[in-house]
């Protein structure tokens, strides 16, 4: 027994000894964590500041946080890139910022990253299918349903089509046109349930601050904003203007660095203000920069404006007025009449009424003056007239005025929308119909927390022009969207106009003559058609923006594809694209090609689009001048109209 309890002393002896030498190594081999360096800011801030107890407090908690350690990974991946493209180095350097920039950034990081954590965690885990490996890549979802139609199939009608010819949009017509999966609804009414509870209603003190524009940059689209901006300027706008450059690669060294500042603008690196968006670089693309360049905007009052979208009258007094200035948000009209999928609403759990509240874009004239008789809601009444849905008509957000105060959930939810919108809710909200994007997301997410938004009761014009040979075509080459200020004025108007009506109606009641008379003119105050829609035209409304989207004032792109030119008897004439303005009190096309020149050819603009199509700004110099000729000696095609704001 001795020798037993010997032996089994010994083997508990050698076990502990080799267990004690197998701790010390492995606490020796372990990467020891060590407080990481100071970030580009961070180290800019402490070169500025004089606080040294401030810095010593930011330093020690910023060393202990696990966020940090982001914007250190993006700093180190793009010392990798410029090192992998020496010949390029030039072509980016970070931004220079103040001791008050740095602040506002580090706390912007913290904000924003909070509510990107929860559009990450809750992502939707069904998605239809694109048909587009670029729009899937990147796609985690884990069922991807077809795109499939019903019977309607794909539904695109213009908000003047109203002819009995046309289906009512009701809420039994838009259910047979995508068809949407039962178990993508329940999937999204989970995801979307659990990213709303989240987002923030407020944000710290000093992360957004003053008004301005805001413009996305990057490829040629550096060159429309330019565009844009001095069409900006040239309208007396005051208010500075953010371009947003989406990557590193498409950085504009002179541009940022030269041109903009003499403009009062200035370029925000999308990725230098949020780096996590490096890790997500191939699933965010156009239509979703547009909610995170607003969001990364350090204005708290924002304009947002498509790069191809041109002033051309000053903006500035919207701020400081009605409607903005009771709504806090401003959307502007598209063509078409909204075809969003009543699943949409069931998704977000909004309540649809019975009853019509509406009248396509009237939501000034009270229902009863067009909602008679009975009427089976499923199917007799447009669905975007009912209470509890989006109105009609369908948004066009190449530019948004919204105020970050009193928007900020709604934001921060259209950036959810976006983020997964190729898949999942651009698909809700367009159908598959005409300008499927970002478009209807901006008015869905403020809809969503309840927030007041103003829609504008002018509808859109086309601007273009009109080619007779062999027969008579009109091309349509731009949009023209009017001025909110003008519109509410006009919409007081129209409501003193119509009280004044009705009383007359109620007074004629009252005798023979007079019930003879209403009689005789239809006995009606209201007609659907044109009693509204009428009030608001072209002669007593202010154009503000024309967006020039086909094509694009890009001049390599118009000589590439020959845009400036028609047939005609055989030959090619130029043509004036822009003929038909109206409105305007200056020839529009005209100062478009005086800006290319002044850019182009008078102060050889360096672009990286340029640089990467072979060329030069001054190679197209020939091109510009003889465009510029003609448009000279045509003026007399146009007519030019002082319209007065009042």
């Amino acid at each position: 027994m001795g020798v037993y309890v010997r032996r089994i002393r010994r083997r508990t002896a050698v076990k502990l000894v080799v267990g004690v030498v197998f701790v010390l190594v492995t606490l020796l081999c372990w990467p020891h964590r060590t407080g990481r360096s100071l970030s580009f800011y961070e180290q800019q801030l402490i070169s500025q500041s004089s606080d040294k107890d401030v810095l010593a407090r930011l330093r020690g908690s910023l060393a202990n946080s696990g966020f940090y350690d982001e914007l250190r990974e993006y700093e180190k991946s793009l010392a990798d890139l410029i090192h992998a493209n020496e010949d390029r180095s030039g072509r980016y350097v970070k931004l220079a910022k103040s001791e008050q920039e740095i602040r506002r950034n580090l706390k912007f990081q913290n904000f924003f990253m909070s509510a990107w954590a929860h559009i990450m965690a809750n992502r939707p885990r069904t998605a239809f299918d694109t048909g587009s490996a670029v729009a899937m890549q990147g796609s985690l979802s884990d069922i991807v349903f077809p795109k499939i139609y019903g019977s309607n199939g794909v539904v695109n009608i213009a908000m003047h089509d109203t002819g009995p010819q046309y289906p009512v949009l009701s809420e039994d017509y838009l259910s047979k046109c995508l068809q949407v999966p039962l178990a993508m609804v329940a999937d999204l009414t989970e995801s979307h349930g659990a990213v709303t509870r989240e987002f923030p209603k407020t944000y710290p003190e000093g992360v957004f601050q003053g008004r301005g524009v805001v413009l996305i940059g990057g490829s040629k689209f550096s060159w429309l904003s330019l565009l844009a901006i001095e069409n900006l300027r040239a309208t007396g706008s005051e208010l500075p203007v953010e371009m947003i450059i989406p990557t590193e690669s498409e950085y504009e060294k002179s541009l940022c660095e030269d041109v903009l500042p003499k403009l009062n603008a200035k370029c925000i690196l999308l990725t230098e203000t949020i780096p996590e968006l490096t890790k997500h670089k191939y699933s965010i693309r156009g239509f979703q920069y547009k909610a995170l360049a607003l969001l990364v905007s350090s204005f708290e009052e924002v304009m947002f404006l498509d790069s191809d979208n041109v002033p051309v009258a000053n903006p500035d007094e919207i701020f400081g007025s009605e409607p903005y200035v009771s709504h806090g948000m401003v959307m502007w009209p598209d063509f078409w009449r909204r075809v969003t999928h009543p699943a949409y609403y069931k998704i977000v759990d909004k309540a649809i009424g019975d009853k019509q509240v509406r009248n396509n874009a009237d939501d000034v004239t009270p229902s009863e003056y067009y909602a008679h008789g009975s009427h089976d809601p499923q199917t007799d009444i447009p669905l975007h007239d009912r209470d509890g849905t989006m109105p009609d008509p369908s948004s066009e957000s190449g530019q948004i005025v919204v105020n970050k105060k009193t928007h900020i959930q709604a934001l921060f939810l259209a950036l959810y929308y976006n983020f997964y919108g190729p898949q999942n809710f651009y698909p809700l909200f367009s159908q598959g119909g005409t300008g499927e994007g970002d478009k209807e997301t901006f008015l869905a997410a403020a809809q969503f927390y309840n927030l007041p938004v103003y829609q504008m009761k002018k509808q859109v014009d086309v601007i273009g022009y009109w080619h007779y040979y062999p027969k008579p075509v009109y091309t349509g080459v731009g949009m023209i969207q009017y001025d909110p200020v003008t519109d509410y004025k006009l919409v007081g108007e129209y409501e003193e106009w119509l009280a004044e009506q009705v009383d007359l109606h109620k007074q004629r009641q009252g005798s023979f003559t007079g019930r003879l008379y209403n009689w005789w003119h239809g006995d009606e105050l209201y007609d659907k058609t044109k009693t509204f829609n009428q009030w608001f035209h072209k002669g007593n409304s202010r154009p503000l923006f024309v967006h020039s989207n086909f094509p694009k004032l890009d001049p390599v792109g118009l000589r590439k594809e020959d845009r400036l030119f028609v047939t005609k008897n055989g030959r090619k004439e130029r043509v004036r694209m822009y003929r038909d303005q109206s409105g305007l009190d200056f020839d529009f096309e005209l100062r478009q090609w005086q800006l290319v020149k002044k850019h182009f050819c008078d102060e050889a603009i360096d672009l990286n689009y340029l640089r990467l199509a072979g060329v030069s700004s001054q190679d197209y110099c020939g091109f510009i001048n003889e465009e510029l000729q003609f448009l000279e000696t045509t003026r007399h095609y146009i007519e030019l109209e002082t319209l007065s704001a009042e």
